[in-house]
């Protein structure tokens, strides 16, 4: 670990981010929240060796997933429960745009937005009245500026989950 911090960290990234994408075809339901955890786990791990000054697009992109993991962490949670770990979900996607920007790469740009805008959604979804509109707005926004890239002519099947969680934001 400390005479190849580069390479533990990336094996380190590579396991989460195996954890991250068996969560998501996990056959038993209850292998998911756990696989979810660890891959949280693992990719923290993986900050302490990547930081945005050594390596700031391994950093973002170590963000992003913790990012998506914490969001699907939440689904596994009731409504009040959940909502750490979508705070720690739209916090780390924050901080993941600060690198990945239209001009570093549109499509990481593009791809931390989405996400970005998914997790405010659902962090809207799980308020009433004023709170929620405020959440579901800026997941709007989010969502108006990843249509920019995500369109049904160049990204068909993003751009038609945009679409579709847009209408989901738009129907509430």
């Amino acid at each position: 670990e400390d005479k190849f911090p580069e390479v533990w960290a990336d094996l380190s990234f590579r396991l989460a981010d195996a954890m991250l994408k068996r969560a998501d075809s996990a056959v038993d339901p209850q292998d998911a929240p756990k696989l979810l955890t660890r891959s949280i786990e693992v990719f923290g791990s993986t900050l302490i060796m990547v930081t945005r000054e050594t390596n700031p697009q391994r950093w973002a992109l170590t963000q992003h997933s913790l990012g998506k993991a914490h969001h699907h962490l939440s689904n596994f949670f009731p409504a009040e429960e959940a909502v750490p770990q979508l705070f720690r979900a739209i916090s780390h996607l924050k901080d993941a745009l600060e690198v990945r920007t239209k001009e570093t790469s549109i499509s990481d740009w593009t791809e931390t937005t989405f996400q970005f805008g998914r997790a405010l959604r659902v962090r809207g979804s799980r308020e009433k009245g004023e709170e929620a509109l405020g959440w579901l707005r800026l997941s709007e926004t989010a969502f108006t500026k990843a249509s920019e890239y995500y369109t049904l002519q160049n990204q068909p099947e993003r751009g038609a989950e945009l679409q579709q969680a847009m209408s989901d934001v738009l129907y509430r």
